[in-house]
């Protein structure tokens, strides 16, 4: 009889181990187990493995912990306490029966797996679907075998040994199997991984195992991730700030949580870590005021763009100080949408000049391509002639000086460039708003006065649609700069 497993009133299987009771304070439970989800035997004994490496990487962490509280320092020393001889006992006794199953297979076990080892053409849907769960099965036996080993001969060291520190490896201990780092590079290199997003992860999973002070993903735990987020709250960053709860849940734990999620679904991990991790409670800010530009601080960046630039601005820079926050404001696109527009996209469509903001230009969060109608009034400036008069290629920037990198990163100088106009030279410094993205929420709110469609003002700003109706229909072009016409004009004395 299989130790772990049980069956309650003739239902479904469960799982149990007892905690040894030196464990119990820090563990919190006096035994470990779970429902299996299944009635059937033989399906138990194949999830079963899983379960099993979860529980013993539940003990092995709490088995450092509690050395760590005990010795406060690195070395542990001593024989194995009761408790733990009758663990490791009983563990082993686990294996024994296991493998005693395994060499009494009765015939038709045999029969059936036999069958199982056909091409997966000529089997049928439910043997294909038994086949891939048999081979996960005995690909979770082995790698728990070899971490079971591992944890055994752990115990045994300990006995006039220097014992481990929590995230260290045996001396001598083969590379862990599967790695973090290892199922990060599986997880960026999928099929539309964003290159900005990838290299944000990278930075925050090679952080997570630096912490960790190991790579092994099978050796984490809850007990590993909580005091890494605490760590997070109270590390300052490279600016000497401290990380905000946004940043720490948003970035942080979602980045490691997306990884080891992934991990499991490639069947690389039994389980994910960061499940139950909770977030930083984030603190909410008073509001002192709208998000939006006020009539005096629209009037003072869209004057200050007429103006020709002075100084030893770049021809690239100096276009963009004089176009970029006039398109931003009559079309509430995201500045970085803006500054990486090229002439090709400065295009007329059934009459109505537009502009195509796409991802093949750099970058769009949706990473869908828009068409959005050229305002009148910019029409009137000039803008479209000053545009399609300039070379093929970016408008707001010298493509000569992009370093070859994946995430494109001059467009988004730009931006930044004028967010430092806006608060340095033209003394917006309100915390408040955004220097460049208060432009949005502005064109929302005067779309609103001006009675546009809300689900043109959406589209035009690239915003995804509110319900399921919405998604309906193609937002037309001249559709679109028929709802624009209502746009008033920023004109002033």
């Amino acid at each position: 009889m299989c130790s772990y497993l049980r069956r309650r009133n003739g239902g479904m299987y469960y799982t149990r181990m007892v905690v040894p009771p030196r464990l119990r304070p820090i563990i919190g439970k006096s035994d470990l187990g779970r429902s299996l989800g299944t009635k059937d035997r033989a399906e138990a004994k194949l999830l079963l493995p899983a379960w099993l490496a979860e529980a013993q990487s539940i003990i092995a962490a709490a088995e450092a912990e509690l050395a760590r509280r005990q010795a406060g320092a690195a070395v542990v020393s001593g024989p194995l306490t009761q408790d733990e001889a009758d663990w490791q006992a009983e563990n082993d006794r686990y294996w024994r029966e296991l493998d005693r199953e395994d060499e009494a297979k009765i015939e038709v076990d045999e029969a059936f797996e036999a069958r199982l080892e056909r091409p997966e053409n000529e089997l049928t849907a439910d043997e294909a679907a038994a086949a891939r769960l048999l081979r996960h099965a005995r690909w979770e036996r082995d790698r728990c075998r070899s971490r079971y080993g591992h944890i055994k001969r752990r115990s045994k060291e300990r006995s006039g040994q220097p014992g481990i520190i929590k995230g260290e490896a045996l001396p001598g201990s083969p590379a862990p199997a599967v790695t973090i780092t290892g199922i990060f590079e599986r997880y960026a290199a999928q099929d539309g991984s964003k290159p900005t997003t990838v290299k944000q992860f990278r930075a925050i999973i090679n952080h997570l195992v630096a912490f960790l002070r190991h790579d092994d993903a099978n050796a984490v735990t809850l007990r590993d991730l909580v005091p890494w987020r605490e760590h997070l709250r109270t590390e300052p960053m490279a600016n000497g700030k401290p990380r905000s709860a946004k940043t720490i849940n948003d970035s942080y734990l979602a980045a490691a949580n997306a990884v080891f999620s992934y991990g499991v679904n490639q069947l690389l991990i039994p389980a994910n870590p960061a499940v139950g991790l909770s977030k930083v409670r984030v603190t909410k800010a008073a509001k002192l005021r709208e998000k939006d530009f006020t009539k005096a601080e629209r009037k003072k960046i869209l004057s200050a763009a007429l103006v020709p630039a002075s100084g030893n601005l770049s021809p690239p820079r100096a276009f963009a100080r004089r176009w970029v926050p006039w398109l931003c404001a009559y079309t509430g696109a995201r500045v970085n949408e803006i500054t990486q527009l090229r002439k090709e996209d400065v295009q007329q469509i059934e009459g109505v000049w537009t502009i195509r903001i796409t991802p093949e230009a750099g970058g769009v969060k949706t990473n869908e391509a828009r068409t959005v109608p050229i305002h009148a009034h910019l029409i009137e400036q000039g803008f479209v002639e000053a545009a399609t008069g300039k070379p093929d290629g970016p408008l707001f920037y010298n493509p000569g000086l992009e370093r070859g990198g994946s995430d494109r990163g001059q467009h988004k100088k730009v931006g930044m460039f004028l967010a430092k106009w806006v608060r340095k030279d033209l003394k917006i410094t309100d915390p408040a708003i955004q220097p460049n993205h208060a432009w949005r929420h502005t064109f929302k709110g005067i779309c609103l006065e001006a009675g546009i469609e809300e689900r043109a003002a959406d589209y035009m700003q690239g915003h995804a649609p509110k319900g399921q109706g919405r998604r309906y229909g193609a937002n037309t072009i001249p559709a679109l700069a028929n709802q624009l016409s209502k746009f008033p004009r920023f004109e002033f004395a």
